[in-house]
């Protein structure tokens, strides 16, 4: 913010996405391998060995599907800020908002990104020579994607399955369940088979894999000057973020264990800062200028992460751990961090060429071992900016230090 008018500003954006080159797929051979078909044409067969997709020549007229162009869509981002600013001469503001949306560009509605965020800036002169500064802002964010990797469930299987399998009918139309080109006619009773390799868009539209955190992170500061030559400055932060993620394999998909899988991940990081520091400046004449800032430091860090894997789904929704046979062992870990730091620097300019500076710190550190717990660090440079002194040539050299 600054001072004047209130003003206002909005920001839109537009952006649109798509792949522009695809994996090409072979598409003259069906399910089999050297010449030799071993397709299933009867209720539960399942297609156990010679899974491949080189087997007998497909017929003339044969409808082919491209498994790789299918699998995407054109994605949509839009990206909207909205903000306002002003004060006068004593007080000044900045608030915003902003939303963002990002459909990604694999097919249907499971791979999305939304971010919400508030903002606001303030400072306010108490008196002339006190001053208080105040930050916040909260993120929320939102997403789910799909499984990418080498793995029997996810996306992979598109490119596996024979060019002759209609993969977007990923229910049998009889039985209403999870049908791949491994396992194609399931039955009323195959709930549970392992289908080999899961029907990538059976994947997208039944199994979860998304996150969602809520962070806040800001500070308030404080600036006095009792005098010209001395400042004083505190400021107070904190950072704390929670993420809850949960992946879970519907009850008929071979990526997890059998009759399904759900685990749930929770993460929580805290971080409070303290630092009060005071500065001294000290210029008798244009030639040489010292300063020294004396101050402490104290932080915290937490951390905690809870995990759980539920196995066996009771009924096929909802993706919950409640709705699970049994329960693995949770883990539960958690750590906290403390540091007590008093650091002090003093720094010399001479002549504006010559540049020493010496700084400490002795830091207290919970991490430390109970018998030294606590530590020093010494530091120190000097630098000489030779370029006055002697005068060399600007086209050759207009700057140069040696540090």
């Amino acid at each position: 913010g600054r001072a004047g008018r209130t003003t206002y500003s909005i920001r839109s954006t537009y952006q649109s996405n798509k792949p522009v080159q695809f994996i090409p797929l072979q598409t003259t051979y069906g399910v089999g391998a050297n010449g030799v078909s071993s397709n299933c044409a009867v209720i539960n067969c399942s297609i156990s060995a010679n899974f491949f997709s080189f087997g007998p020549a497909l017929p003339a007229g044969t409808t082919i599907y491209d498994h790789a162009q299918e699998m995407y869509e054109t994605g949509v981002t839009l990206d909207n800020t909205l903000s306002m600013s002003g004060g006068n001469d004593r007080t000044t503001f900045y608030l915003s908002g902003g939303a963002l949306v990002d459909n990604g560009y694999m097919t249907g509605d499971s791979d999305y990104w939304k971010r919400y965020t508030t903002r606001f800036n303030g400072s306010h002169a108490i008196v002339e020579n006190l001053n208080v500064r105040v930050s916040g802002s909260y993120v929320q964010t939102k997403g789910r994607g799909n499984q990418r990797g080498n793995s029997i469930g996810g996306l992979l299987g598109a490119l596996r399955t024979p060019p002759d399998f209609n993969n977007q009918q990923y229910l049998d139309p009889t039985s209403r369940l999870h049908r791949s080109w491994r396992f194609p006619m399931p039955g009323p009773t195959a709930v549970t088979n392992n289908r080999g390799f899961d029907n990538p868009f059976y994947f997208i539209n039944e199994a979860v894999s998304s996150a969602e955190t809520g962070r806040f992170f800001g500070n308030i500061q404080a600036s006095y000057q009792p005098f010209k030559w001395l400042t004083f400055n505190e400021t107070v932060g904190a950072d704390y973020n929670s993420d809850d993620r949960v992946e879970a394999f519907p009850i008929s998909s071979s990526g997890g264990a059998v009759g399904g899988q759900d685990t749930r991940w929770q993460f929580y990081d805290r971080i409070l800062d303290h630092t009060l520091n005071a500065t001294a400046n000290y210029e008798p004449n244009k030639n040489f200028h010292v300063s020294g800032t004396i101050g402490q430091n104290l932080n915290e860090t937490y951390y905690r992460n809870i995990s759980v894997v539920g196995r066996t789904w009771i009924a096929p929704q909802p993706f919950k751990l409640s709705n699970t046979v049994s329960r693995e062992t949770p883990d539960d870990a958690e750590t906290r961090t403390r540091i007590e730091g008093y650091f002090f620097q003093a720094n010399f300019d001479l002549l504006d060429q010559i540049f020493l500076q010496g700084r400490v710190r002795n830091d207290g550190n919970s991490r430390f071992g109970v018998n030294s717990q606590r530590a020093w660090y010494p530091g120190g440079s000097a630098a000489w900016s030779f370029t006055k002194a002697l005068k060399l040539p600007e086209v050759l050299v207009n700057y140069g230090k040696l540090r």
